[in-house]
């Protein structure tokens, strides 16, 4: 199964939600949300005029919730991601069937998309044929059901089948398929949500593909997973890791983290954004090419909130945004859909600003500071793509 990811979804000051890049192919269907299916190299915005409070999106479909905790969703639906009792495409946002107040919304790495209700009840839909909907099954479903155990769950996070859930006692769930590294230590896929190893106070949780990665409430982050090109961050390429293990070099402390396609990243108390991995692309943006083992610092003297990365399938398409405190918003990387957002296709090594003077929230897909429609400012839980 081709491992699609590449989005970009962000929110406004107006609480508009905005989308560009990848929009044109089979399996992506208008998940921009501008009813077409162009791929788009600057912000769109997405048609309806919703005030969202939470907005993702990967290479196959979107979703929103607003402030009322109703859900929208868009894109490709062949897997019932929709969760309208349909497997019908949408180019503009429907309707999330039954009546659910969301506070939180996800959509998985391939086709499925999760919601979390006001009472920490988190919900499935589209495809769960690996059991990522955790609802003790194997079949796709084309609207909501509800993942089993009666965890309170504060945030999410789903990549490559898999699934992994924060409870209100900072413990971490994980089910789904586990060939990639679930985080037992066992490899065993699970269908209804298993705890994984160690006792961290765990805040956020990150992955892309082979890799996987947490951050407790001390600012340590813990990684495992494949390390092929350093992505473990402890000074060698050797030495796999099939549970979490506190090894990233530098003693930095990090308040966000977020895991690229063989490459890692933390953000610190300073807005210091700090990367290692894979860098042939220039990707980690410290003005090389060369792959790090341990962490470097992003060149530009940037002061960022807020971190997102892009992949696009087999074809390794990597890049990387950021927010920084007066809202602006900076991309780099592989560009070649027009996914930095500054209206060309080409490669950055070093971050440029995005086109439109948006000042956007501090949202990546999950890690959010919403500000509510009278003007108040709420914060969000932390988590990560």
């Amino acid at each position: 199964m081709a491992d699609t990811y590449l989005y970009r979804p962000f929110i406004d000051k107006n609480h508009a939600g905005w989308l560009w890049g990848f929009n044109s192919s089979a399996i992506a269907f208008g998940r921009v949300g501008d009813n077409s299916e162009l791929d788009r190299s600057t912000p769109k915005a997405v048609l309806g005029g919703h005030l969202f409070q939470d907005l993702t999106s990967t290479a196959t479909h979107t979703l929103g919730c607003d402030y009322d905790g109703n859900g929208y969703a868009w894109g490709y639906a062949t897997s019932g991601q929709m969760g309208n009792n349909t497997t019908n495409h949408y180019s503009t946002p429907i309707a999330v069937c039954g009546g659910h107040n969301f506070v939180k919304i996800y959509s998985g790495l391939w086709q499925n998309s999760y919601g979390l209700d006001t009472n920490g009840q988190l919900w499935g839909w589209g495809y769960g044929r690996e059991g990522e909907l955790g609802n003790n099954a194997t079949s796709n479903v084309s609207t909501p059901v509800a993942v089993c155990g009666g965890h309170v769950f504060i945030d999410i996070f789903a990549a490559n089948n898999v699934v992994w859930g924060i409870d209100n006692n900072n413990d971490v769930w994980f089910w789904g398929y586990n060939g990639w590294y679930g985080g037992d230590g066992t490899g065993n896929s699970t269908s209804t949500p298993k705890r994984i190893c160690g006792s961290q106070c765990v805040i956020q949780v990150s992955a892309m593909r082979w890799n996987r990665a947490l951050l407790d409430s001390n600012g340590t982050m813990w990684v495992w997973g494949q390390n092929g090109y350093g992505e473990l961050g402890r000074n060698n390429t050797t030495g796999d890791l099939s549970s979490p293990l506190n090894c990233v070099c530098g003693n930095h402390t990090f308040c966000k983290i977020l895991l690229g396609y063989y490459q890692d990243f933390g953000l610190d108390n300073h807005g210091q954004l700090w990367g290692w991995g894979y860098n042939s692309d220039g990707s980690l943006e410290d003005n090389t090419t060369t792959n790090r083992s341990t962490p470097v610092a992003v060149c530009g003297n940037h002061t960022f909130c807020a971190i997102i990365t892009h992949r696009y399938g087999n074809a390794e398409v990597r890049g990387m945004l950021a927010i920084d405190y007066t809202g602006k918003m900076w991309g780099w990387g592989n560009n070649s859909r027009g996914d930095v957002g500054d209206n060309t296709t080409i490669n950055r090594s070093t971050p440029v600003a995005v086109c439109g003077n948006h000042t956007f929230l501090f949202i990546q897909s999950g890690t959010i500071k919403r500000r509510s429609p009278g003007g108040g400012v709420a914060y969000g839980w932390s988590f990560t793509y």
